[in-house]
């Protein structure tokens, strides 16, 4: 049997759960994690989430699935990106256990590269945080 999963998804629904860091006002990303570029955002900073790549699917052989997973942490001001991109790699890197994110448990986490400063790549000062994701379905 063949198992897929939405690790974009799953990481954002994990996100935007974290009030203590992320997707309230006054913490490092007040605007939470989306899968697409917010438009002219007003105030706060929010991350952008892509798979750069993974395993294709989980199977009995291979019993999780791997995401590499770039988090793009787009501010107002440099300022701002660098403690989004500082706070989300920070929370990343603790998940040593595993965690329950959407509907699917993410096992463990490695590889986490960044903050990256990519400010002068573009318009917005952003940061990228990567890591590889281990997931299992729940």
């Amino acid at each position: 049997m063949t198992t897929y999963v939405d690790a974009e998804g799953a990481i954002k629904t994990w996100i935007n759960a974290q009030t203590t860091w992320a997707a309230a006002p006054g913490t490092a990303v007040p605007k939470g994690a989306h899968l697409h570029r917010l438009r002219s955002p007003l105030s706060g900073s929010y991350i952008l989430l892509s798979l750069l790549n993974g395993s294709t699917a989980l199977t009995s052989e291979v019993p999780f699935f791997r995401a590499r997973i770039s988090g793009q942490v787009y501010g107002l001001s440099k300022e701002q990106a660098c403690a989004g991109a500082v706070a989300y790699a920070n929370a990343i890197e603790r998940i040593h256990s595993p965690v329950q994110m959407g509907t699917v448990w993410c096992q463990f986490v490695a590889d986490v590269t960044g903050p990256r400063d990519l400010s002068d790549v573009g318009v917005e000062p952003r940061y990228v945080v990567d890591a590889d994701f281990y997931f299992q379905p729940v």
